[in-house]
């Protein structure tokens, strides 16, 4: 039964992988065929303002990011300095650039362990978080939906989202029940993660909104709001797919054919291009970020109270 779970996880990962691949190559024939170097060029060298402000949202959006991090982690158990689990979570972010989509969530349960936090309480942490975004995700894609900015593939996509980050939740919950004052706690730690993750998937949008907006000279708010359900949609797909390293090639095909006929193609590639650039720079930054945070002493910074050990 294990050795079949771990045969059909393995392939649904090479899968993903290869929708990655595949994905990304049609993405950039696409932009080799819809736009030349010196227009790429021009774009960006007289949008470098907007591109800065791009940067500047995307890194803000870590500081909710980082803190629902925090607040799982503690909620979970940790009895944590919040400068340290800040540390592990912004070092592990480039590990979602490593084939396999799970690279930073390894990473973050390396550099856990290495701080004194048990494996369970980050593993649980992790499974709240990733329950989290997706209903966060699939909630906003819902609202979408309801607006009108997307169609049917993209209201399925956010319930079945939906679906998962509730069952998972539950999961998790139900794992906890011998800890029934945990679980206790463990409401308000979920909720307020959840509203992180909102100002997440805001900013993330805004960032996207000011890209597109930009390129195109489109500023027509019916467009906008199509924008900002493609930005959900696209970030979902790559999120969901196994296998795909940071949902690249996925994420930025998708937004492209979301937008098909509501902005120009040369737009949507250059604005979808420069996006993926802007994330990329902002991991590294948050991982450099966490490296040059120092550690306090020389024990375990981060432990767990044995009556809430989650092992």
């Amino acid at each position: 039964m294990i050795l079949a779970r771990d045969t059909i996880r393995g392939i649904g990962k090479f899968a993903g992988a290869v929708a990655s691949i595949g994905a990304l190559s049609i993405f950039i024939y696409s932009f080799a065929n819809a736009v030349s170097f010196d227009d790429a060029t021009h774009v960006f060298y007289t949008n470098w303002k907007q591109s800065l402000l791009a940067i500047a949202i995307y890194g803000l959006a870590f500081i909710p990011m980082t803190w629902a991090w925090i607040i799982l982690a503690r909620g979970c158990g940790a009895l944590a300095d919040r400068k340290a689990l800040a540390r592990v979570f912004l070092i592990s972010q480039l590990g979602k650039y490593l084939p396999g989509n799970i690279g930073h969530l390894i990473g973050r349960a390396y550099l856990g362990r290495r701080e004194g936090l048990s494996f369970g309480t980050m593993m649980m942490a992790m499974i709240l978080e990733v329950s989290g975004v997706l209903l966060a995700g699939s909630m906003l894609a819902g609202v979408a939906a309801g607006l009108g900015s997307i169609k049917y593939g993209g209201l399925t996509l956010s319930l079945a989202s939906g679906t998962i980050a509730v069952a998972s939740l539950l999961g998790a919950l139900l794992l906890l029940n011998r800890h029934k004052e945990l679980v206790r706690r463990l409401a308000k730690p979920i909720l307020l993660a959840l509203a992180c993750y909102l100002v997440v998937f805001a900013l993330l949008i805004t960032m996207n909104v000011i890209l597109l907006g930009t390129i195109a000279n489109n500023w027509v708010w019916s467009d906008l709001i199509k924008v900002a359900g493609a930005v959900v949609v696209s970030w979902l797909i790559g999120f969901v797919t196994p296998g795909a390293p940071a949902g690249i090639g996925l994420r930025e095909l998708s937004f492209f054919s979301l937008l098909g006929g509501v902005y120009p193609d040369q737009a949507v590639i250059l604005a979808a291009a420069a996006s993926r650039i802007v994330t990329m720079l902002g991991d590294g930054i948050a991982c450099l970020t966490g490296l040059a945070m120092k550690r306090h002493g020389k024990g375990p910074q981060l432990s767990t109270p044995s009556h809430y050990t989650i092992r």
